[in-house]
């Protein structure tokens, strides 16, 4: 299957394109205002060129390329840095991506579920962007009847949880390590108060608030605020043994990209769109899946 058909898998165009020649900062507020992930980067001839995520971001602000750029350049001026340095420098170069009309799902389901990537953009043959696919995309396209898998089956048992009193610095440094988005914030007892996602660590940032306190020098301020000041409290939970589709449903009705697994009020697992759409396919088959995704876009089609 061919994307042009089934334009209804992937957001065309895409919320959020960038120039490779723009600031750093701009990338962190325009993923904060449109409440993305990805943006696909283009060059001034609007060809792709590379891609950035949360994670690039959160990376810049505690990682690896915090120490090599904002340390190693802006001697710590994360406030400066975002203003001057480019997004060439910390874009994913070259990434995978999907040429409409002549890519097919099989091709797409391919890079997710060997964890390549959690976002294609979507080109003409010149490489002009027109859209971008995500795992998200895909979960939110499948059926939520039972699929018989329990979530156990496809959730991660290592949540990289933390303690409550983690700062913001913490969980960042945290996320950028171990290249996750979510770190659930426990307690003693392995009881789960709240949840950062990297979505949250980006917001904090890119306020006004905290941008005002950078400008003035106080980092120290900025990274040292408790995790749970900027944590969800709201949590969303599945228990181990229930259907995916659950976890599924509960995604798609609060438009969230994660689920905290628990059982007897304690963290057993956390399951992510990427994990649903790098693990499932191997438990019911690639076939069924890439079928059930037909089938869900054709209905979108038609009662679109």
């Amino acid at each position: 299957m061919s994307l042009p058909g089934y334009p209804l898998l992937g957001r065309y165009p895409p919320a959020v394109i960038l120039l490779n020649t723009e600031p750093v900062g701009e990338a962190l507020h325009a993923l904060d205002r449109r409440g993305v992930r990805h943006a696909p980067i283009v060059d001034s001839e609007r060809k792709l060129v590379g891609l950035v995520t949360i994670d690039t971001l959160v990376d810049f602000i505690a990682g690896a390329k915090h120490r090599e750029i904002v340390e190693g350049v802006f001697g710590g001026d994360l406030a400066r840095a975002f203003r001057e340095t480019l997004i060439d420098r910390v874009m994913y170069p070259n990434p995978p991506y999907a040429v409409l009309g002549r890519t097919g799902l099989d091709e797409v389901l391919e890079v997710f579920t060997k964890g390549k990537s959690t976002a294609l953009p979507v080109t003409l043959p010149d490489k002009t962007v027109v859209g971008i696919i995500t795992t998200k995309h895909f979960v939110d396209m499948i059926h939520t009847g039972n699929i018989y898998v329990s979530v156990a089956e496809v959730m991660r048992r290592e949540t990289h949880a933390m303690p409550t009193t983690s700062t913001v610095l913490d969980v960042a440094r945290e996320m950028s390590e171990h290249r996750v988005r979510h770190i659930p914030l426990v307690s003693d007892e392995n009881r789960v108060e709240g949840i950062v996602s990297a979505r949250d660590i980006v917001r904090y940032f890119a306020s006004e608030d905290v941008e005002e306190m950078m400008e003035r020098g106080e980092l120290d301020a900025v990274y040292s605020t408790p995790a749970m000041a900027i944590a969800t409290r709201n949590l969303v939970t599945v228990g181990p043994n229930k259907d995916v589709s659950r976890a599924l449903r509960e995604m798609q009705r609060h438009g969230i990209s994660s689920v905290l697994v628990v059982e007897d009020g304690v963290l057993r697992g956390i399951v992510t769109d990427k994990d649903i759409v790098e693990r499932l396919p191997a438990r019911i088959g690639v076939d069924m899946f890439i079928d059930t995704l037909k089938a869900a876009i054709v209905f979108a089609r038609l009662y679109a």
